[in-house]
């Protein structure tokens, strides 16, 4: 959370994976939306919370970003996609 998509594709080069996109909104839907109504919360001004209310609503679960660019931000419910060979599973030949 809270990285570039750059970032975090060398990360995973370096463990010999293609990061190819990012699943946004993973994981409980509920606690999903719960999270984003306490954040909204948090802010003073009537129409920034109306406004995070209103895309709280919009969530969509596990949304799809294929290659994005590289100043992609990860978010909180976020997943990497990824692109692996199985012959680094042990016992797996090519």
């Amino acid at each position: 959370m809270g990285k570039p998509f750059s970032t975090l594709s060398l990360h995973y080069r370096e463990k010999r994976a293609i990061l190819i996109g990012v699943l946004e909104n993973t994981g409980n839907v509920f606690q999903m939306k719960r999270d984003a109504i306490n954040d909204a919360q948090k802010n003073a001004d009537i129409s920034k919370i109306v406004e995070k209310l209103k895309e709280t609503k919009a969530l969509k679960s596990n949304h799809p970003i294929l290659n994005p660019e590289d100043n992609y931000m990860f978010k909180k419910h976020s997943s990497a996609v990824l692109i692996k060979t199985l012959s680094d599973r042990v016992g797996v030949t090519p």
